[in-house]
């Protein structure tokens, strides 16, 4: 079945029900009026019956109720409002008038007069008589201040129902004019909703929302989108695999931090590098979704798991620096074992010796400095570090306080190294050419770890400051600009502090 089918039968159904139970409590409610109506105009005629004074004086003098002096007045009456009857009685309850001429002078019939003759009441009941059960109004006649008898006056129940059904039927030609207009508003509904939903079935709808949520979930990029008032609306499971949660865990704030970004200035981010709190690196997307009359809808982003390759890519380039310090270092021995041999070969064997122990002396010193360090990697990170400001004559000094007892769960040894790695590198590369170049690191464990870096190279300016943590911003040359781009986004990720200041000592300051 169409939805179009549906719709239509579906409207049309509640339409007949509504209409059933209206009916119902209508019949009821007109059942009722029609009866206090029909009621009031019986009790209004009776009443009139029973202020005639031909009526009053008969019954008072009591005269023979088959004298027809009270039938006749009465048939007039009755013949003229087209009642059932109207009976004239006298305090025993014979008849004095009624529709059949027999029964002048027997009893009324019934038992529902007692109370307008023993207690003169007036009042509307319901009892079956010679002509059928009927409707009757009872009403007292009084002579003078005393009942001599009473009036009742009555019509058959069929009529009532009569009246009632009469008045239903008038209705029929409304109620089917209604649903014709039901109907056509039914199919104009389902026109139109197949229209918002471009022609299209439930059954299509489910198979196309399936083969959506396939796509979406078999992507090897995460997805999450937002409505316009923060709620997210997608989120695939290759997302949930990245992030490391499950559907009803919280996303890192940094993220929906970034979503509503985007959302609120109508903006794109694109391949935004995101280090979340439990050492997951994303790389990432973001848009705004703007919908019709260019209202934004929300907002998306798209992203992928770089935690792995920002490890293979810093532990490729830590080799690449291990081997090009390596390549130095044995250079550099190479240099040393050449002038040892020199001196011996000129019999300067005392010169020789004064060599061999400064060298030994300069070197057991930086180890000494290293050794309350107790992140080997880090160790060697600095001796490779020395190794090769040693080489370019650049004087190289490790705070003889430096102390790393362990690393709190929350810093992995990697940070520490890009961190160190790059104030170091980018102190070298700043005194390659420099004279009298000087390099100092400290790094103290208290309650936080703190590092320091300083140099004597040129002044760093305050326009550089504010560019040079910008990622693919270098004054090195093209394809730099990464190191102190991730320095910053590792900072922030463990919620650290970087203070750098610069003059004729530049130093970097970092507190995590």
């Amino acid at each position: 079945m169409t939805l179009e089918k549906k719709i239509t039968r579906l409207t049309i159904g509640i339409f007949i029900t509504i209409i059933l139970i209206i009916s119902i409590f209508s019949i009821a409610i007109i059942n009722s009026k029609v009866s206090e109506a029909i009621g009031k105009s019986l009790t209004d005629t009776a009443f009139v019956v029973a202020a005639n004074p031909m009526i009053q004086k008969e019954l008072a003098d009591k005269g023979d109720p088959t004298h027809l002096k009270v039938q006749n007045f009465a048939e007039r009456v009755r013949l003229k409002t087209g009642l059932l009857f109207i009976t004239v009685m006298d305090q025993e309850g014979i008849r004095y008038s009624h529709p059949i001429p027999e029964n002048l002078g027997r009893r009324f019939l019934g038992g529902d007069e007692k109370r307008v003759l023993t207690e003169g009441e007036t009042y509307v009941s319901e009892g079956e008589g010679h002509l059928g059960r009927s409707v009757r109004a009872f009403v007292p006649v009084n002579k003078d201040g005393v009942q001599v008898g009473a009036v009742a006056v009555g019509m058959l129940k069929r009529d009532l129902r009569g009246e009632v059904k009469e008045y239903i039927i008038g209705l029929i030609p409304v109620f089917i004019g209604v649903l014709i207009v039901i109907i056509f508003l039914a199919k104009k509904l389902a026109t139109n909703i197949k229209g918002d939903i471009y022609g299209l079935e439930p059954e299509e709808i489910a198979v196309q929302l399936r083969e959506k949520e396939s796509i979406i979930n078999n992507i090897e990029e995460g997805l999450i989108a937002i409505n316009s008032s923060g709620y997210i609306t997608v989120i695939n499971d290759k997302a949930l695999e990245i992030l490391n949660i499950n559907s009803n865990d919280k996303i890192d704030g940094k993220i929906t931090n970034l979503l509503f970004e985007v959302m609120y200035r109508r903006s794109r981010i694109f391949n935004k590098e995101i280090r979340l709190d439990n050492n997951i690196i994303i790389m990432g997307n973001f848009y705004s979704i703007v919908g019709e009359y260019g209202k934004v809808a929300g907002a998306i982003a798209s992203f992928q798991d770089f935690t792995t390759v920002h490890n293979m890519a810093e532990e490729l380039t830590g080799v690449k620096e291990l081997t090009w310090n390596l390549r130095a270092q044995n250079h550099e021995f190479m240099n040393k074992l050449h002038t040892i041999a020199g001196l011996l070969q000129l019999n300067e064997t005392e010169e020789a010796l004064e060599y061999i122990f400064n060298t030994t002396e300069s070197r057991g010193i930086i180890t000494d400095n290293l050794s309350k360090i107790k992140e080997l990697s880090i160790q060697g990170l600095i001796f490779s570090k020395y190794n090769r400001a040693d080489e370019m004559k650049i004087k190289f000094e490790i705070d003889e306080n430096s102390n790393l007892r362990y690393l709190p769960d929350h810093i992995r040894v990697q940070d520490l190294l890009t961190i160190i790695g790059n104030f170091l590198e980018n102190s070298i590369e700043e005194l390659r050419t420099r004279e009298n170049g000087y390099i100092y690191i400290g790094i103290f464990q208290e309650e936080n770890i703190k590092i320091i870096v300083k140099n004597n190279g040129r002044k760093i300016d305050d326009i550089t400051k504010e560019k040079m943590f910008n990622r693919g911003f270098s004054t090195k040359g093209d394809f730099r600009g990464l190191g102190l781009y991730n320095v910053k986004n590792i900072i922030e990720s463990l919620n650290g502090n970087l203070k750098l200041t610069s003059d004729k000592i530049t130093t970097w300051e970092v507190e995590i």
